[in-house]
């Protein structure tokens, strides 16, 4: 019927048929983008010859990265211009840095951009949302002139662009909320978008810009979301560098200004690296250019747009000569400039090959796979297998070959269960896992449960690949030393829940044990008490026991049972079976639970112990309810120094919480002695751009002694005092040597959470993360 009726695929799709090594796609894809990444080479080069032949470089090694099974899956022009910058840097600069296109690339006068907190959560939202965002906001296009980059229909982008703004701005928010805030910040931030919707009350408004008159940090909350409503300058300048406002000006107004920037872009990219380091300084001075050139007013008519649109310019017309209605005498220099600009816009770009054929819609399938948490030599883990069904139709049936590392196994049979729809079975080298089909937009993982032997080298990652296509990818992290091991993962709308109980106190026939209990006097700490059993049960049969009240929320998932107490020091292996303990539920009488795994670290003065036996079935056969849980005479020394206790960590249903996934790790590490200050706890395989909950559990802390502190990436979660003795929120008994500590945080894909002593001689035990998905 004709070329303008025939189906126009997404960029998604084209990307995926360029991944296979698709010619055709190839070329739309050049036809579609070329243009735009041929004006950014001219603003970065010294003539148009140069510019094109950047231009043909950054294609070129764009689709080599896609044929690889790296790149984007969406965003496929911020991909394409962050690749020509690099290729502009690298050919200037001698000091060129590592190639690596997914991360993004920050002109050194700009340095720090991409901490900024928009830049961050534009970086956190979806690929589709981050490339509906650049094209509507950022290049200022209307999403009736964009549909066939999404594949869909003009209502269907202006929908999209909605959706993606409002993800920005409710990101941009989470992560200002999740930063240490003065206690007067909070509430203001909770309720800065009804403010700036005019919303509030007339009190309540008064009380808003008040507060805002004397604290900076909201002022910039209340400007950076004024941005996210505009041309976000943050991201423009973080794609395009110093050469964002001469790119995104539209024709025949300031050009002036993009005369200047062009000058200043060639300039930099000429100048020698101690040079730019001179001028470093002079940064601020480009992003504020940006910012107001972003915004400066034209005479020139504007396309109708639906209400709650932002106003953008027309596009470029090559064949209509630019003109500057506020300056119609240019000096010599500006009217040659202007020549220049109009040549490089105007040139078309690389000969594209013939236009592809019809053919129907596919699905665009991505995966990925990832440790959760670390591989640790000697230890069981867990790897998840994540595919994701981003087309516009079904999906056949979903084969994925996971091939892992030198050193690490399959664990069949492990408590980690596959979940459920995935079948995993060894074939020949690899791992095959598949699955039925995935609906559009659909999304599946697998928790796959492995050994990693003593021997394992370090380093080596687990891959993926689908059989028979380009898709495929490789774990940012491998077999590690450091971090901690996962124990369980699963994903779904559950929750995890931690209880648990001392067995030795100071004695209770000493006048000052009870206000200690209490935090009161200064003996608050074991070392200062001739510690003793702590035996509640009232039964003749124990020496030592102690409750915990579980309330669990529905179908018990997966339970483990923690304890930890002192021993004499031992060079030999720890045997698990010496490290029993004694278990009872709500009805019924103790019963003996043999560890399944044990790991000894040194404390001072003595060897500290966590043994652990997971005790799902004994939880799901006292009922959904929960109810009081006793452990007693778990193996403990006892005497001035010491500590015993335990702990139950539950995973069940929650029909009230988000869907996400839950983990669980563990490991016996040991702080505050033989020089070691700081555990890095690796959080990956977890999704991120959500709030997450996080909980520790950690034996031996001292409340008498500060120094220890929770971070993640960096960022305190806790007081310079963690770890107090502390067994529930808000709970004033003092637990001796025993802690159950939780913080609301928000980790991404490569976060690492931190616990840092350097007074305080502890041990880290369990570290468990709710994670909601959120895409």
């Amino acid at each position: 019927m004709g070329e303008h009726t025939r189906a126009v695929q997404g960029d998604a799709v084209l990307i995926t048929r360029a991944r296979e090594g698709d010619d055709e796609a190839c070329g739309e894809l050049r036809e579609r983008h070329g243009r735009a990444a041929l004006r950014l080479a001219g603003l970065l080069t010294r003539g148009r010859e140069e510019a094109e032949a950047v231009t043909a470089g950054a294609f070129a090694a764009v689709f080599e990265i896609l044929r690889q099974g790296g790149g984007p899956s969406d965003a496929f022009r911020p991909f394409l211009l962050t690749t020509l910058r690099r290729a502009v840097a690298g050919h200037r600069d001698t000091e060129r840095e590592t190639f690596d296109p997914d991360i993004p690339f920050v002109d050194p006068a700009l340095a720090g951009l991409e901490g900024r907190t928009v830049v961050r959560a534009y970086l956190s939202l979806p690929e589709r949302w981050r490339a509906v965002l650049w094209h509507t906001a950022v290049e200022g296009t209307s999403p009736g002139r964009v549909p066939q980059l999404f594949g869909i229909g003009a209502d269907g982008v202006t929908a999209l662009a909605h959706r993606a703004r409002e993800g920005l701005r409710q990101a941009y928010l989470q992560l200002h909320l999740a930063e240490a805030l003065p206690p007067e910040c909070r509430p203001v931030l909770d309720r800065i978008r009804v403010y700036l919707r005019g919303d509030l009350t007339d009190r309540e408004a008064v009380r808003v810009r008040s507060h805002l008159r004397g604290c900076a940090r909201c002022r910039t909350a209340v400007a950076d979301l004024k941005d996210v409503g505009g041309r976000l300058p943050d991201v423009a300048a973080l794609v395009l560098g110093t050469a964002a406002s001469a790119y995104l000006l539209p024709r025949g107004i300031g050009l002036p200004f993009r005369w200047v920037g062009t000058v200043l872009s060639a300039w930099w990219w000429r100048s020698s690296p101690g040079r730019r380091k001179r001028v470093a300084t002079a940064g601020a001075v480009a992003v504020v250019l940006t910012a107001g050139l972003l915004v400066w007013p034209t005479g020139e008519p504007r396309t109708l747009v639906r209400q709650g649109e932002t106003p953008v310019a027309e596009e470029p017309d090559p064949r209509r000569p630019a003109r500057s209605p506020s300056r119609r005498a240019q000096t010599d220099q500006v009217n040659e400039t202007e020549r220049m600009i109009r040549t490089l816009s105007s040139r078309p770009g690389p000969p594209a090959p013939p236009r592809p054929v019809e053919s129907r819609a596919l699905p665009v399938l991505k995966a990925g796979v990832q440790p959760v948490g670390a591989l640790v030599p000697g230890r069981t883990g867990i790897v998840v297998l994540t595919v994701r069904n981003e087309g516009a139709v079904r999906s056949g049936e979903v084969v994925a070959d996971v091939s892992l590392p030198r050193g690490v196994a399959w664990h069949d049979g492990s408590s980690g269960a596959l979940d459920e729809g995935w079948s995993c079975r060894p074939v020949e080298s690899v791992l095959r896992c598949g699955r039925p089909p995935l609906p559009p937009g659909g999304g599946a993982s697998a928790h796959l449960p492995v050994a990693v032997a003593p021997d394992a080298g370090p380093g080596a990652s687990p891959s993926v690949v689908l059989p028979g296509s380009a898709v495929r990818g490789r774990a940012s992290a491998g077999v590690g030393a450091s971090g901690l091991p996962a124990r369980f993962a699963v994903d779904g709308r559950v929750r995890v829940t931690m209880v648990g109980n001392i067995l030795l106190s100071c004695p209770g026939h000493e006048p000052e044990c009870g206000p200690a209990r209490q935090r009161r006097g200064v003996r608050l700490d074991n070392d200062r008490w001739e510690m003793g059993p702590l035996d509640l049960d009232g039964a003749d049969g124990t020496v030592a026991s102690s409750p915990a009240l579980l309330e669990a929320s529905g179908r018990v998932r997966w339970a483990g049972l923690y304890w930890s107490g002192m021993t004499e020091p031992d060079s030999g292996k720890a045997d698990p079976r010496k490290y029993t303990a004694r278990l009872r539920g709500p009805s019924g009488s103790y019963r003996t639970v043999e560890a399944s795994w044990t790991e000894r670290v040194s404390l001072p003065e003595h060897q500290a112990y966590q043994a652990f036996a997971e005790v799902t079935e004994q939880v799901r056969r006292a009922g959904r309810d929960g109810g009081r849980w006793w452990v007693a005479d778990v193996p403990a020394l006892t005497g001035p120094g010491t500590y015993a206790g335990w702990s139950l960590v539950v995973v069940s249903d929650d029909p009230e919480a988000e869907p996400g996934r839950t983990v669980v790790l563990d490991g016996a590490r040991a702080l505050g002695t033989g020089g070691t200050t700081r555990l890095r706890v690796p959080l990956g395989g977890l999704p991120s751009g959500a709030p997450a909950r996080i909980g520790l559990l950690a034996w031996e802390g001292d409340a008498a002694r500060a120094g220890d502190t929770v971070l993640l990436d960096g960022r305190p979660l806790s007081s310079p005092n963690a770890f107090t003795g502390t067994l529930a929120e808000g709970e004033r008994t003092l637990s001796f040597g025993m802690d159950l500590v939780s913080y609301r945080a928000q980790p991404t894909e490569k976060s690492v959470l931190e616990v840092v002593s350097t007074a305080d001689a502890l041990m880290v035990g369990v570290v468990t993360v709710m994670t909601p998905s959120r895409r």
